[in-house]
């Protein structure tokens, strides 16, 4: 199954392509599936497209055993990619609490999910990745937990919230944060509690039962995982940008006039609108 944003396959040319991403696709699917939050399968030539608007988010749905690539720009490619830029982060959200069996089923890169042809000469504004599991349940209770990476790609902590009812309904309200790094500095709160990942496996043996591992069920590239046939050439990764800094935007990389032209367009477009 191939699933795009914007585009499911292209098997011609695309160019100067603008897509602003703010949606949620939803896939219910047992088998092999590519999802680009742009174009899902690109088997001819794409160039001078751009990923772009809010932060966008990609909620699945799945079984036990799925093998998905996702991709911020192209789920799977086949063909050229060429000159084009990803600005925004992808939101993954597992709705199914058995979910968390999984591992290393799902594979997201921060351009393209699987790539067998070239990528050449494009840019991943922003390094940043983020997931969830929710409807896990636990005795009567149901949990959602989110991990949080760090710059590097690391898993910094997890934070597991609890569904309760409130006055506005039930809604998952935070109760444990837990530290992967058994020497971080915790910091006090009446609201939750805080936890490195070996004082909770004490402090609650039964959540920890069913968390444990979670972070083995995605793996994030931050350009795209190559096949045999598969190249990359002069890629460039710039880390968390979204503030409307241009200067952010541009560093770390080697622009020409071509690439800043584009890059001044973008930012007099989407960022001087808010």
């Amino acid at each position: 199954m191939t699933i795009g944003g914007s585009i499911g396959v292209n098997y011609g040319l695309i160019d100067g392509f603008f897509s602003s991403m703010n949606g949620t696709i939803l896939l219910e699917n047992n088998s092999l599936s590519y999802i680009g939050s742009v174009i899902g399968a690109n088997y001819g030539t794409v160039k001078n497209t751009t990923q772009t608007g809010r932060n966008g988010n990609i909620a699945i749905v799945l079984p036990r055993s799925p093998e998905t690539y996702i991709g911020n720009l192209i789920g799977y490619n086949d063909g050229l990619l060429e000159n084009s830029f990803v600005e925004r982060a992808v939101y993954i959200s597992f709705m199914d609490g058995s979910n968390r069996y999984l591992t290393d089923k799902v594979t997201v890169s921060g351009i393209v999910g699987l790539n067998n042809g070239l990528i050449n000469e494009c840019t991943f504004y922003n390094n940043a990745f983020y997931y969830q599991i929710g409807n896990i349940t636990i005795g009567q209770d149901l949990y959602l937990v989110s991990l949080d990476y760090d710059k590097t790609m690391k898993l910094e902590r997890l934070s597991v919230y609890l569904c309760a009812e409130t006055t506005q309904g039930p809604m998952y309200i935070l109760k444990y944060i837990i530290y992967m790094d058994e020497n971080a500095t915790k910091h006090e709160s009446d609201d939750w509690e805080e936890y490195t990942y070996s004082e909770f496996a004490k402090a609650y043996p039964n959540i920890y039962n069913k968390i444990k591992g979670i972070d083995t069920i995605v793996s994030y590239n931050n350009v795209t995982n190559n096949l045999p046939n598969g190249k990359t050439n002069n890629i460039s990764i710039v880390d968390e940008v979204g503030t409307g800094n241009i200067t952010a935007l541009a560093s770390s990389c080697n622009y020409n006039e071509i690439k800043w032209s584009y890059l001044r367009r973008l930012y007099a477009t989407n960022y001087n609108k808010w």
